[in-house]
């Protein structure tokens, strides 16, 4: 068997493959539709009452969550308040910042945007310098750095910009899609990998040795370093 013939084959399984999952997926169509056709008028208006009361369980379920401090970005001051802010919070990102780094104004503008979008998840910052307890607890060493939480728990931490591709500019889509991978919230819109400038999968593994204090490096990230 010749390239040509072997190619041929290859494009004739994968077209059997495609139209396969076609026809199945038309046949679940074609099952909804025939199941809708043929419901009366009390089975929609018992879909109608499940949807309403779904509809009314999640408005309370947000109305509690906004009571909780969620759907705004807010400024905590201390250890004391880091506890209670995650306590009973699903998921939070905590922006360890500090004022004179403009990385950390970049965080702030997507943080916010966030906040009100994903009122699911909480959105919090925290000044590293004044809180060096909770810096040396969450092996925070770099600004920015955005500690994700789950059920009062630590899952991961964004380091500067690694996560979301490095540079300044990236896209509100792209810092969306990172948090949404890691589980903060579910993300609905485009992989911004197919565009240009998108994030990598994977943030970039770094050194995360404890430090001390604070310093500006020579780029717009700072260390935290003796």
């Amino acid at each position: 068997m010749d390239q040509a013939q072997l190619q041929q084959m290859v494009s004739d399984m994968a077209g059997k493959m495609v139209m396969g999952q076609l026809g199945e997926e038309e046949a679940k169509i074609d099952q909804m539709l025939n199941k809708l056709e043929n419901m009366d008028t009390d089975d929609m208006e018992k879909l109608r009452e499940v949807r309403k009361k779904r509809m009314i369980a999640e408005a309370k379920r947000l109305q509690m969550l906004r009571g909780q401090g969620h759907g705004e970005y807010r400024e905590i001051s201390g250890e004391k308040d880091f506890f209670k802010e995650i306590k009973n919070a699903p998921a939070a990102c905590v922006h360890f910042y500090r004022p004179s780094t403009l990385r950390c104004g970049i965080i702030d503008r997507h943080m916010r945007r966030c906040a009100q979008k994903y009122v699911g998840c909480k959105f919090v910052k925290i000044n590293a310098e004044k809180c060096p307890y909770l810096t040396e607890k969450l092996h925070i060493w770099c600004l920015p750095s955005i500690v994700l939480i789950v059920d009062g728990k630590t899952h991961y931490t964004c380091v500067g910009l690694n996560d979301f591709g490095g540079s300044d500019d990236f896209s509100d889509e792209c810092f969306e899609y990172v948090l949404g991978m890691q589980g903060m919230f579910k993300y609905t819109g485009d992989d911004p990998e197919e565009l240009e400038g998108g994030p990598k999968q994977k943030g970039t593994k770094v050194d995360r040795q404890q430090k001390s204090s604070i310093r500006q490096r020579d780029d717009s990230d700072s260390d935290m370093s003796d």
